[in-house]
């Protein structure tokens, strides 16, 4: 796996707030050294989403998601979803590094 180039789209929402996307296809990059929004470091291999558009306005149209309990959960729904365009759901509940998320397919 390479590292994902840049740049990132590090994918954060507030509590409780859901984003509903569409995924063409998906891709995990090696682990490497990041630094959080407070200043902590942390290792990751950030898992890229690409999508049908920027999620919201001003950013790529691909999100990097680092969250370690997101991170498998979408690896699982990706995967087992048929077709090429994936829709889904993501709401965040609590705030990094304890948040957890609920993923769900979208008609």
């Amino acid at each position: 796996m390479p590292i994902l180039p840049g740049p990132y789209e590090i994918f954060d929402i507030a509590d409780g707030e859901s984003v509903d996307i569409t995924v063409t296809r998906w891709e995990q990059g090696e682990e490497f050294e990041m630094t959080a929004t407070d200043g902590r470091k942390f290792m990751s291999s950030p898992l890229r989403l690409h999508l049908t558009g920027p999620w919201r306005p001003g950013h790529k149209p691909y999100l990097d998601i680092t969250s370690k309990r997101l991170i498998p959960e979408l690896k699982g729904l990706l995967g087992t979803m048929p077709g090429a365009q994936k829709h889904i759901r993501i709401t965040k509940y609590g705030v990094a590094p304890k948040a957890t998320f609920t993923t769900e397919v979208l008609p």
